[in-house]
């Protein structure tokens, strides 16, 4: 029996804060191909044999110097990113630190999630934003 080949893991955070009574997510933009100046969700691939939490909270903290409380997961869902299909995995985070400290994308922002339709996304993030989108139409 031949073991079939586990795509490349690549996590994502969902990030909100509360400001002024409005919950707002953190956007950010890429800074190189294949997507560049797409705004996404911050993001980037598990190492080898890394869990993808662990994954998670290593990315945010050299790519935003932010410490994260992981809220909850997101089952795995299998997207191309560039042509490679990647295994997924998104989770509902709180930044643990009151500011944070942009070390890697162009440009970071936080946004109000009915909002998300003004900006132009990766195609994986634009699947996550018209998710939430959707859930927020849901309650």
């Amino acid at each position: 029996m031949t073991r079939r080949a586990t795509p490349p893991v690549m996590v994502g955070a969902i990030i909100d804060k509360i400001s002024h009574g409005v919950i707002e997510t953190l956007i950010v933009k890429i800074p190189s191909p294949p997507y560049q100046d797409k705004w996404t969700f911050p993001n980037g691939p598990a190492l080898p044999g890394e869990s993808p939490e662990a994954a998670l909270r290593r990315m945010m903290d050299s790519m935003l110097g932010a410490k994260i409380r992981i809220i909850c997961g997101q089952p795995p869902v299998d997207l191309p990113w560039d042509e490679v299909m990647c295994r997924w995995r998104f989770y509902f985070c709180e930044a643990t630190v009151p500011t944070l400290e942009n070390r890697y994308y162009s440009e970071i922002r936080w946004v109000r999630r009915p909002d998300f339709e003004e900006y132009d996304f990766d195609p994986v993030s634009q699947q996550v934003a018209a998710w939430l989108l959707d859930d927020r139409s849901q309650r």
